[in-house]
């Protein structure tokens, strides 16, 4: 039991880390306009408007690649899939929440 508490805690460290290297790189890519303002939703509702594909892709894959990258952690730290499951399903949730909280 503890193995799979840890295979959970460790997965979505492993997996949280990879979206925000890859959404950092993305950044890299593809750099935010000039101007915008973090703490204003309508400066970051036309900064998203005016962003290319790639850029929203890359967000997008960035958290795809974070729940299996973090999913498959588990799984091996567990021995069994049911880690992987866990971590996906918390990082499904973690999106929708983040998605929720950025259009409200």
């Amino acid at each position: 039991m503890l193995r799979q508490i840890l295979a959970v805690v460790a997965g979505m460290i492993f997996g949280f880390v990879l979206i925000s290297a890859l959404e950092m790189g993305s950044h890299l890519i593809w750099p935010p306009p000039p101007g915008l303002d973090p703490n204003n939703r309508e400066s970051i509702a036309e900064a998203i408007r005016t962003m290319p594909f790639g850029a929203l892709a890359s967000v997008a894959l960035s958290w795809v690649v974070g729940a299996f990258g973090g999913g498959w952690l588990a799984s091996l730290i567990a021995r069994r899939p049911r880690g992987a499951y866990i971590v996906g399903a918390i990082v499904m949730l973690a999106d929708r929440k983040s998605t929720r909280l950025n259009s409200s």
